[in-house]
């Protein structure tokens, strides 16, 4: 009875935090548009959605996928016939895509509690993914499919451990179709799925397919443009990444009334970052195969969060938002098989809190490329340790929750 309490708390938790984080949003600044190549503004096309406009829908499509494009509609819909203006339209489809991380959050709950986990890992974890410093610059920003993204691939993950291979394809398929960085996930869950991989493939194919298609046959030109873009990036670079000391200036843009000046880095590292981060992902991923075929199914989640973190150092346009699937899935990792609380998620979510409340807004550059790579770089070292050295690592890990995975019943 006690458990059964516990659990119905965390499921109030877990939906009193989405809906407190998506309702108290202030109103996306990448959600309106106009629309454009190199955008990722979801409002147009959703907007023309609601009111009917399947030509506009196509042709203003941004470059995440349409899966929560769709899901948001309705709730868009009917905050405009409630007469919601824009702010409102998009703090419930924001709500929607909430939703399924709270759904994610509260089964990861459940899971922590069967292994043992104390209510304040528990609370942690919630707390983290749902109402974390990296949630809130998600929402800020105009990205609650971040994180509904990030739940369907670290979800899909699990599922693939548990060897339920339909169930996972299904959910990476619906990622993939959110976010094109969920195909990151991809190798790790089919380590983990045994004699489940085909099914896993042809869920996965089949559910991306449903959504990834009728994009392309609605408008091909632009469709073919957006994935361009999204797989080469733009000629502006950001200071949190590694590619920052090969800066340079570029020409100002006027924004907000006033001359913004923009920073570029040469073409051939602009061009070639995206393709390499994927060739990256695919190397790592095999070789992790390769050493550790014998390894619990979710310590691959220590993969999937490095593959994630490498994709932030790595490329020259990181947000702070574009961290939340790294965050997911090394708190969800931390929470399944380190016994207490997730340090290494706390330390992470802290640090990068820290450097865009304190640092982000200090007109020098060099100090907050310094400071990110100062958090970035050993965290990428542990988490390689953690992957590919785990006997030199003792010292460092926290005591592990070793109860068997079942083989067919998830935990």
């Amino acid at each position: 009875m006690r458990a059964r309490l516990w659990l119905g708390l965390t499921a109030a938790a877990t939906l009193a935090a989405s809906a407190y984080a998506a309702l108290s949003a202030p109103l996306g600044r990448d959600y309106p548009g106009p629309s454009c190549i190199g955008c990722d503004r979801p409002g147009p096309p959703i907007d023309a959605l609601v009111h009917g406009h399947l030509a506009d829908f196509f042709s203003s499509q941004p470059f995440m996928g349409s899966a929560s494009l769709l899901l948001r509609a309705p709730a868009v819909w009917l905050a405009d016939r409630l007469g919601g203006g824009e702010l409102w339209q998009y703090r419930l489809g924001s709500l929607a895509c909430m939703l399924v991380a709270a759904a994610f959050v509260w089964l990861v709950v459940r899971m922590m509690q069967r292994r043992g986990q104390g209510p304040s890992a528990q609370a942690a974890v919630i707390g983290l993914i749902l109402v974390g410093p990296l949630t809130t610059k998600a929402l800020y920003w105009g990205h609650p499919e971040e994180l509904m993204a990030a739940a369907l691939s670290v979800g899909g993950v699990l599922l693939a451990g548990h060897r339920r291979g339909l169930l996972a394809g299904v959910a990476l398929g619906l990622a993939v179709a959110t976010k094109q960085w969920a195909i990151f996930a991809i190798l790790p869950a089919l380590m983990v799925a045994g004699d489940q991989r085909k099914r896993l493939l042809a869920g996965g194919g089949l559910a991306a397919a449903a959504f990834v298609l009728p994009m392309l046959i609605g408008d091909p030109t632009h469709f073919f443009r957006q994935n361009l873009s999204a797989g080469t990036g733009g000629d502006a670079v950001t200071p949190t990444n590694l590619w920052w000391p090969f800066h340079s200036p570029a020409s100002g843009q006027i924004e907000g009334g006033r001359v913004a000046l923009q920073y570029t880095v040469p073409p051939l590292i602009r061009e070639a970052t995206r393709p390499l981060m994927l060739v990256l992902a695919v190397g790592l991923s095999l070789l992790y195969w390769r050493r550790n075929p014998e390894r619990h199914p979710y310590d691959v989640l220590q993969l999937v969060a490095l593959l994630f973190l490498l994709r932030c150092v790595l490329d020259p346009q990181t947000f702070s938002y574009h961290h939340v699937p790294f965050l997911i899935s090394l708190a969800v990792f931390e929470g399944l098989r380190r016994r207490g609380l997730p340090w290494a998620t706390l330390v992470s979510a802290g640090a990068l809190w820290f450097i865009a409340r304190y640092v982000a807004p200090n007109p020098d550059s060099n100090l907050l490329n310094f400071a990110y790579l100062a958090w970035a770089l050993p965290m990428v070292g542990y988490l390689s340790i953690l992957c590919f050295a785990p006997g030199a690592t003792l010292s460092l890990r926290m005591p592990r929750l070793e109860q068997p995975v079942p083989a067919h019943r998830p935990t």
